[in-house]
């Protein structure tokens, strides 16, 4: 069964968006087929489509893949949007309300109690207390409890949604919380006039940073990492990687992020090498280790990527760095890497140590161009790259 999903996964990758979602949807078992989708693999196949025409799988979508889509679309570095969160709590809740709510206050609650701070203002009424000294802008749906929506900064140009969308779907998610439970509903606004903002905010990226780190996705600190150059005789005396047994099966049974390695191309040393390796556990290993690769280099770059083009740049400059680094283990005598042996360093080195051997080359070469500027002619006499052609 695992065999079988994940062939339909690829075949669904590689069809145009549209016909995508009609062929999950025609799958005898469509929820199981997109809960097989790793997490990252959904998130950009989602985005391929457009957030507001997948609205059917994202109701297909288990807590983890939402729980994943909110985490890259809602944050500012360690800060929360709050306008990119009322849009896809808006989509989520508009996929599935029922199951929203569930989410909402069973898996997410201080998230949730975050966000109504941030949003709307509350008062508790007195028995023998009257409305209006409450002043404009206040509603209520008990008589008890009076909410009224607080002003949000000027919205930047381009922003996700606005001052009447978000209020629309504030007025709609409270209507639905209250008639979920209203008791519950009752205590929900009480714990939201005291909230700590700040320590919420900070707890809830503690826990967005482990849930992404499960994914490769690490903090900047320590994808930056993959820049610091190593050289090759460092990594030729390094233990190789641990890799999964050829013959095994177990290296296969988790779904393995697909995205990265369908949009590399076929002239790279990285490439060839890699068709070399037959499929099965070793090949599913590397795939991970791409995958991983290339979401070191979006949090390095401070990239923001979402689409197929965006993601192809960072595979290409994967590709480059890791295609350098095959051409440095092979050394300056042979220029061009034999694909069976740069297969055998694929499977002995990691893929993070050689792209840090091909970015070492690219610094040396750096290096070596800027002594050369100090100190030669050219650059004496004033004269202008362009000089060069």
């Amino acid at each position: 069964r695992i065999e079988a999903l994940r062939a339909r996964r690829s075949e669904i990758l590689s069809l145009p968006p549209e016909q995508a979602v009609d062929r999950i949807l025609s799958d005898p078992q469509p929820a199981a087929l997109v809960h097989s989708f790793p997490e990252s693999d959904f998130y950009f196949l989602v985005h391929d489509i457009g957030p507001e025409d997948a609205l059917p799988l994202l109701a297909l979508a288990s807590d983890k893949q939402w729980d994943h889509m909110v985490d890259l679309e809602i944050w500012a570095k360690d800060r929360i949007e709050v306008n990119h969160l009322t849009r896809w709590m808006n989509l989520l809740m508009e996929a599935d309300p029922k199951r929203f709510i569930r989410w909402f206050l069973n898996e997410r609650l201080a998230f949730g109690e975050f966000y109504l701070f941030h949003s709307i203002e509350v008062r508790v009424r007195e028995h023998d207390q009257d409305p209006s000294e409450f002043g404009d802008g206040f509603f209520t749906l008990d008589q008890v409890y009076y909410m009224r929506f607080l002003k949000r900064p000027p919205l930047a140009e381009g922003s996700a949604i606005g001052e009447e969308e978000h209020e629309a779907f504030l007025m709609k998610l409270l209507k639905r919380l209250a008639e979920h439970d209203h008791p519950l509903f009752q205590g929900l606004l009480l714990e939201v006039t005291h909230v700590l903002s700040a320590e919420t905010e900070e707890e809830e990226f503690r826990w967005r940073s482990v849930r992404l780190a499960e994914k490769g996705i690490v903090p900047f600190d320590e994808a930056v990492g993959i820049y610091q150059p190593i050289t090759r005789r460092r990594i030729e005396t390094q233990r190789p990687k641990f890799a999964p047994d050829p013959r095994g099966t177990e290296a296969t049974l988790l779904p393995v992020p697909a995205y990265p390695l369908q949009e590399i191309t076929d002239d790279t040393h990285f490439s060839r090498a890699l068709a070399r390796i037959e499929p099965g556990p070793i090949l599913a290993h590397l795939q991970w280790e791409f995958a991983n690769l290339c979401n070191r280099i979006i949090v390095a770059d401070h990239k923001t990527v979402r689409s197929r083009e965006q993601l192809r740049e960072i595979v290409a400059k994967a590709c480059g760095y890791i295609s350098m680094g095959l051409e440095r283990l092979e050394g300056p005598e042979s220029p061009q890497p034999d694909p069976a042996r740069a297969a055998a360093a694929l499977t002995r080195y990691a893929l993070i140590q050689l792209f840090r051997l091909g970015f070492g080359g690219a610094l040396e070469a750096k290096w070596r161009a800027e002594r050369w500027l100090s100190t030669c002619w050219f650059a004496k006499a004033g004269l202008k790259l362009s000089f060069w052609g």
